[in-house]
């Protein structure tokens, strides 16, 4: 079993491998039928199987290439349920962002990029606006568009000041502080600044899910959002270090440099 930054329950983490995994050979297994009955949900839910299984897999000794497979095949999913009428998360967005930058897959990095935010804009969620301007600053950083990426960054960084963040700011300001740090030390193709924001997301990940309560949330297994960005600093010229357990650099490795 391979280990994490924090202590897990390893027998429920089995259980829902085990569980998960046969959720998606179903889920697979009735696509067609689902198509035909314009069911969204269907689609958007099957990427979210995919990653319970990505993220538990990892834990349980699945070869790091087979991960990699598991979301490249699945993220395809999403245009079908854009098609159908879904609408996605501004939050779940980060993830599949950092899934698609993991992959390398260049015809699902550009449909990501593109992606307008009416796409990702649930009208019965509400989120600051932090939510959205990070995801357009990934998707600036996957089209390699320099001036757009500062831009989109000032705008995040702004959007994190005091009174800005309505949700749950202190929450969010700990999410969102640390992976500010990574792009913006990526736009200064700043080394340092990289290594030191990369050690403050790890703590922030850790602190998330490294309590008593969240030992077996799937969801603090693999850091999507992190990987998915060091990515992109990658293709800046930047050297990513294997120090996260949560964004470890062979699962970095598995997957295709852009």
């Amino acid at each position: 079993m391979r280990t994490i930054g924090h202590k897990i329950d390893a027998k429920l983490l089995r259980n829902d491998y085990e569980y998960y995994r046969g959720e998606l050979k179903e889920s697979t297994a009735g696509r067609a039928k689902q198509k035909r009955a314009r069911n969204p949900e269907y689609f958007v839910g099957h990427v979210r199987v995919a990653a319970n299984v990505a993220r538990t897999g990892y834990l349980f000794d699945v070869p790091l290439d087979e991960i990699v497979d598991i979301m490249k095949s699945a993220l395809p999913e999403l245009v079908v349920a854009l098609e159908l009428g879904a609408t996605l998360s501004a939050i779940a967005m980060r993830e599949y962002l950092g899934a698609a930058l993991l992959t390398g897959d260049k015809a699902l990095i550009k449909w990501f990029a593109d992606l307008p935010k009416a796409e990702y804009a649930d009208p019965g969620l509400e989120l600051s606006d932090a939510a959205y301007l990070l995801v357009q600053v990934i998707q600036s950083g996957m089209k390699g568009d320099a001036k757009s990426f500062r831009l989109r960054m000032t705008k995040f960084e702004a959007s994190l000041a005091s009174g800005k963040l309505v949700v749950a700011p202190a929450t969010e300001k700990a999410i969102y502080t640390p992976l500010a740090a990574l792009l913006q030390a990526i736009a200064d193709k700043d080394q340092g600044a990289f290594e030191k924001a990369w050690r403050a997301q790890e703590e922030s990940w850790k602190k998330r899910f490294g309590r008593p309560s969240a030992r077996a949330n799937m969801d603090g297994i693999l850091d999507f959002e992190a990987l998915g960005i060091a990515r992109l600093a990658e293709k800046s010229g930047l050297q990513v270090p294997d120090t996260n357990p949560y964004a470890p650099r062979a699962l970095l490795d598995a997957g295709k440099r852009l």
